[in-house]
Formats: structure tokens, C-alpha cells, sequence
């Protein structure tokens, strides 16, 4: 049984209770995913998208303005409407209008418009989605190095218990002169190295927790306790997987090759965008407008004109309202080339988008291959280690048994078991490397869930 594995920092000189906040790899990538600066920017992007998109539908719609204008307004007016006129005239003037526009056609561009921000939002998705698998398989990695270090920590402490426990009996048979004195000097040198190599691994094992830790923004001055991952049932899966199979199902569900080919469609509508200038725009226009006037003096030709009575300014806006009905075609014949030039990057900008998702499609191929390589040999090191460990282990049982009766030497001995130790540990990596290509086949194939 793998025993837990935890890291014990500052906090613990000021935490005897040592309590342990335990951490499993689907929390720790879970947490990784929601302190992700990387995964935040890329949801406020996509909510940013949403907003356009929000924006694009306001366009089918008409508008609605209102206007209301008031002024005081003294001085000589001179009309030649008939009689030419001098008018002087002082007092207040208003004005009220609320008019509302409908576009009927533009060109098609307030379609394109929509539709190319929905198909950024596509992209703005997947990018999210296959930021997510990025930030997993790091996480993955990470803790099961972890893991790794905590098998080889249990290996090592084993056998500096096996060492001491040697060198006290070599120390006893020493003095009775059973033993020589040779073996006595070689196994302290054992001893001491098992026991430097241990602390070694517990540092780098507490530094790569470290390094976890950082991934997923977690206080340091709290204590932690990684549950390692679980072998289980490991040998049995090893199904035999086909590489055309593995190839094909990573194109349909690569996230990020579906954003480059939503970036393909966004470039797609770009040229209709383009397009649309071409067309003339027409809009539909209802107006409705009134105005108002109280004249506190008014002289026309140097009479003074007098009003017994003026209507109030509410009833004049009621009464004098005039609608007007409109629709205005606006067509421009010749743009100096601004549309053809405005078309013809947004054709170039659409091959780009078409080889960069051809390239993309190269590269997943490459990725796929060299990993189905890479769990193909873990499942052959699977195997090759299970068969080293076990003639390690009789050789070692064999060796222990030969220099108990004296037919082997010390030196015969510590090499035998030496090579048991080193069957060890490559067994786990063997263990830990198998898990990790399974992983690896997942993230390339686009199949790693989140």
C-alpha cells in the first residue's frame, strides 16, 4: 500500500496539530482550471464575444430617437415670400420630434455580422476548451511525478532498513569474528549512501509538490497531503489500440483544430462582409414632429403686432403634429476601389485561415503518431520490467542464501541487491509511465475531459 504523500512547511512549526488538507489529482485539477489566469482571460473573452453577438441582433432592429429643442430668440427677420418684410420678433421657440429607422437591406452585411461573431464565439469555445486540456495534462504530469516520488521513497526507506539491519549483524559477527571486516566497511558505505540517496528524494519529492502547488495557486503556508494515484487493474488495460483510429478520432475532436476551422468560417463571412458595400443601403424612416412658439413682441414693417391670447405651450405641441413617412436608398457608384481592395484581403485572410487549419491537421497527425510510439513501448516496458523485477528478486533470494553459507561474497551480495533496487524503481517508472501515456493519448486525441 502507497502510503500518503505530504508536504510539512513553515506552517507546521506553528501547527502542532498538523492538520493535512488532503488533495486527490481531479481536485488539483479542478483547482488548476479555476485559478487559471489563462482560463479567466480566455472566459472573459468568450463573454466579450457574447456582447457582439448581442450587439449584431440590435441591428435588425429599428431604432428609436427623440429631439426636443427649446430657444428665446430676438432680432429683424427680412422674408421676400411676397411683400418684402421686415419682422422683428421676440419670445420662445420649441420643437419636439421623435422619428424611428429600419433598415431594409445593406448588402447583406448585417447578416455576416452576426454570423461571424457567432462563429467567433465557436472558436472562442474550443480555444477555452483545449486551454482547459493544456492546463490538465500539465497538472496530470506533475502529479504523477509526484506519485513516482512517493513509490521511490518507499523503495529507498525499504532498503536503508534492510542496510541497517544489515550492519548491525555484520557489526556483531565482526567482533565474534564470524564475519570480515571488509563487508562490515563496505555495508556503512551502503548504509550511508541508501540514506543520502533517501534524502534526496524526499527534497526533490517536496519540490515537485512545491511546483504543484504553484500550478494551482495554492498557500504555501498550509499543509497538504497528496492521495497518490491508484494502479489498479493497470496490466489488464492495455488494450491494443489502432493508430488510424487514434488519427481519425483526433481530427473530429481536437478542439483546437475546430477553432481554426471556426476561424476558417469567420474568415468566410469576412468576404461577404466585404461584399456587401457593393449593394446600395435602404432604410425605412417614420418621423414625428411638432413645435411650439409663445411671442412676447413682435413689429412687422414698424407695427407693433398685439395677441390678445396665445395658446399654451403643451396644446400647440398636440395640435401641430406632422408626420412624414421616408425611404432613402443610398448607393455609392465608385469608392475608389476601397471594396474590390476591402474583398480581396478578406479572400487572402480566408486562404491563410485555410492553410493554417491544413497545418494544424499535419501537426495533430505527427502528435498522434509519436505518442501511440510512446504508450505502444510503455506497454512493452510494462512487461520488461515485471520480468526484471521478478528474476531480480530470485536472484537476490538466491544470492542472500549462498553468502549466509559463505559461497558468496559480500560484493556478490550488495550487486544482486543493487540491481533489485534499481528492478525497483524501474518498475514503478514503468507503472507511472504507462498512466502518463494513457494521459498523453487522451490529450492528443482531444478526448481528455475536464
Amino acid at each position: 500500500m502507497i502510503p500518503a504523500i505530504s508536504i510539512e512547511l513553515e506552517s507546521y512549526l506553528t501547527n502542532p496539530s498538523n492538520n493535512f488538507i488532503e488533495l486527490t489529482l481531479e481536485k488539483c485539477i479542478n483547482l488548476g482550471l479555476q485559478n487559471s489566469i489563462n482560463i479567466i482571460r480566455d472566459k472573459n473573452t468568450l463573454e466579450l464575444t457574447g456582447y457582439d453577438i448581442l450587439k449584431s441582433y440590435g441591428n435588425f432592429l429599428p431604432n428609436l430617437a427623440l429631439q426636443i429643442g427649446n430657444n428665446y430668440t430676438y432680432g429683424n427677420n427680412y422674408l421676400t415670400t411676397t411683400t418684402p418684410t421686415y419682422v422683428n420678433t421676440s419670445g420662445f421657440f420649441g420643437n419636439l420630434s421623435i422619428s424611428s429607422t429600419l433598415n431594409l437591406f445593406n448588402g447583406f452585411a448585417d447578416i455576416s455580422a452576426l454570423n461571424t461573431f457567432l462563429a467567433k464565439k465557436d472558436s472562442d469555445k474550443f480555444s477555452l476548451e483545449r486551454a482547459k486540456q493544456i492546463i490538465a495534462i500539465d497538472i496530470i504530469q506533475n502529479y504523477l511525478q509526484i506519485t513516482l516520488d512517493s513509490n521511490m521513497i518507499e523503495i529507498a526507506a525499504q532498503n536503508l532498513q534492510e542496510y541497517q539491519t544489515r550492519e548491525k549483524l555484520l557489526l556483531a559477527q565482526t567482533n565474534l569474528g564470524a564475519k570480515s571486516i571488509a563487508d562490515l566497511y563496505l555495508q556503512q558505505a551502503q548504509t550511508s549512501l541508501a540514506e543520502s540517496n533517501l534524502n534526496t528524494l524526499k527534497n526533490k519529492m517536496r519540490n515537485d509538490e512545491i511546483f504543484l502547488l504553484k500550478k494551482i495557486r495554492l498557500d504555501y503556508q498550509k499543509n497538504y497531503k497528496f492521495i497518490p494515484v491508484k494502479f489498479q487493474d493497470v496490466l489488464q488495460d492495455t488494450n491494443q489500440i489502432s493508430e488510424i483510429s487514434l488519427i481519425s478520432i483526433a481530427l473530429s475532436k481536437r478542439s483546437d483544430l475546430k477553432s481554426l476551422q471556426a476561424l476558417k468560417n469567420v474568415a468566410a463571412l469576412g468576404i461577404e462582409n466585404a461584399k456587401s458595400t457593393y449593394y446600395p443601403k435602404i432604410d425605412f424612416t417614420v418621423t414625428a414632429a411638432s413645435n411650439a412658439a409663445y411671442v412676447n413682441n413682435q413689429v412687422v414693417n414698424g407695427n407693433n403686432i398685439s395677441y390678445s391670447s396665445q395658446d399654451q405651450y403643451p396644446n400647440q405641441f398636440l395640435s401641430n403634429i406632422k408626420y412624414q413617412f421616408l425611404i432613402n436608398l443610398n448607393w455609392t457608384i465608385f469608392d475608389k476601389l476601397a471594396t474590390y481592395g476591402n474583398e480581396n484581403q478578406a479572400k487572402i485572410k480566408y486562404l491563410q485561415t485555410k492553410i493554417d487549419e491544413n497545418d494544424e491537421q499535419q501537426k495533430i497527425i505527427s502528435e498522434v503518431r509519436s505518442e501511440y510510439g510512446n504508450y505502444k513501448l510503455a506497454i512493452q516496458d510494462l512487461e520488461s520490467s515485471a520480468r526484471v523485477l521478478l528474476a531480480s528478486k530470485k536472484a537476490y533470494q538466491v544470492m542472500s542464501g549462498r553468502y549466509k553459507v559463505g559461497s558468496a561474497s559480500f560484493i556478490d551480495l550488495i550487486t544482486s541487491q543493487s540491481a533489485l533496487e534499481q528492478a525497483e524503481y524501474n518498475r514503478s517508472k514503468s507503472l507511472i509511465n504507462f498512466l502518463m501515456q494513457k494521459w498523453n493519448l487522451k490529450y492528443v486525441t482531444g478526448e481528455l475531459q475536464n
